[in-house]
């Protein structure tokens, strides 16, 4: 093989492999979210990635009907405003320990947005940190509401063996 072909595959290898340190430095970079139900209790931690500061993350509790407008709303708002933003609307504002509805996670701190008292129920989960493009929307079930059939699946079959005589 000749000098310039060797030359050639290992400038096409350094080349590829930047391109995946370039890549995986733009994932890296981003905020990551989970959540926690427990009970009636939701809470969203946020934290920062490796490479890029967090300008700050946002988690709201909607209506799963209104999620989606939701979502437009806040990815075209300032977070700042966002309580003010959707007063009146169907929505809870998660805030942290000192209620603050915004989040500042860096990578040596995650940092909680929680709120008590949510309704029982299927809701939509959607956070946003002000660095990403699309806000995420997860459904959830608070306050028991996993088996939202759950009076009438389990009094079906007692109004079968009562004895009643549907036909």
């Amino acid at each position: 093989m000749s000098f310039s072909r060797i030359a050639t595959r290992v400038a096409a290898a350094l080349a590829a492999s930047a391109a995946v340190t370039v890549g995986a430095a733009g994932i890296a970079s981003a905020a990551t979210a989970s959540y926690n139900v427990d009970g009636n209790a939701v809470s969203a931690t946020f934290k920062a990635g490796l490479t890029a500061p967090v300008d700050g993350c946002v988690a709201v509790i909607a209506e799963r009907d209104d999620a989606q407008g939701i979502a437009d709303m806040i990815k075209n708002i300032s977070l700042d405003n966002i309580v003010g933003t959707l007063s009146g609307e169907r929505t809870t504002v998660l805030r942290t320990d000192s209620g603050n509805p915004v989040a500042f996670p860096v990578v040596t701190r995650p940092v909680t947005l929680s709120a008590e008292d949510v309704p029982t129920g299927v809701h939509s989960l959607i956070t946003y940190c002000a660095t990403d493009n699309v806000p995420v929307t997860r459904t959830i079930a608070v306050g028991g509401a996993e088996n939202p059939m759950g009076s009438i699946v389990s009094e079906g079959p007692a109004l079968i063996s009562s004895g009643m005589n549907f036909f």
